[in-house]
């Protein structure tokens, strides 16, 4: 399915992933770890999890079988992952990605247990980025957290990198029942503290699912957002 497809299938449709260069690596991305390079073996973990596609941004060296090469700004009009191709993420996270996306307006930055922005989880992703788009980082989903993923730059991150892909062949399965739970005690505070503001430029919004609908039940949630500017995000 083309990104194109995603988009027109509706608000169910299942997010792509976009992999940018990590120009701050200082490790080859194209060696294996464990078997496969970080971008490969994140793209393969996608695609198990559900995402329709995966998409190439200009300067990868990621070699991806079946992935669409793209450049910078052409159209992708979908729910998408942005991830440096340094990054791995485990499957059962990506899994919630797919089964519980967010609202078009939203967006959430991802951070690896060393605090370094990895990725960017968005409703509605308008084009490929120059560059790792940067908002609020997500309210993790209970059990979750951020050492489900993992960013290779230095040497010494492999041994937070194995660990992840080790989760991944342990089988590790998402807790069921309420994914994106801590979005939810997010959006209340918010609600809470006086609703919409902005802040540093960024809007933010908070939101309650209409009709009272929990944030464990099936399809698109609505939950609170930041989207900055220039980020691709529309």
């Amino acid at each position: 399915m083309s990104a194109a497809e995603a988009a027109a299938a509706g608000p169910a449709a299942a997010p792509v992933l976009v992999l940018l260069p990590d120009a701050e690596a200082r490790v080859d991305l194209g060696r294996p770890v464990l078997g496969a390079p970080p971008g490969v073996r994140l793209a393969e973990a996608a695609r198990q999890a559900g995402f329709a596609e995966v998409i190439l941004a200009p300067g990868t060296c990621a070699n991806v079988p079946g992935a669409q090469v793209m450049s910078t700004g052409d159209p992708v009009a979908a729910p998408a992952l942005v991830a440096f191709e340094s990054a791995v993420i485990a499957e059962p996270l990506l899994r919630l990605m797919v089964e519980h996306p967010l609202a078009a307006d939203e967006g959430f930055s991802l951070g690896d247990a060393a605090g370094r922005p990895s990725a960017w989880f968005a409703g509605r992703l308008a084009s490929v980025p120059a560059e790792m788009p940067i908002s609020e980082e997500i309210d993790w989903p209970e059990g979750r957290g951020p050492e489900d993923l993992a960013r290779f730059v230095y040497a010494e991150d492999r041994p937070r990198v194995e660990a992840v892909i080790w989760s991944d062949r342990r089988g590790d399965a998402a807790p069921p029942g309420a994914p994106w739970r801590g979005l939810q005690r997010a959006a209340l505070r918010r609600l809470a503290a006086g609703g919409v503001g902005h802040r540093d430029g960024i809007r933010a919004r908070a939101q309650i699912p209409e009709g009272g609908r929990g944030f464990g039940a099936p399809g698109p949630s609505v939950l609170p957002g930041f989207g900055p500017a220039g980020s691709g995000y529309a």
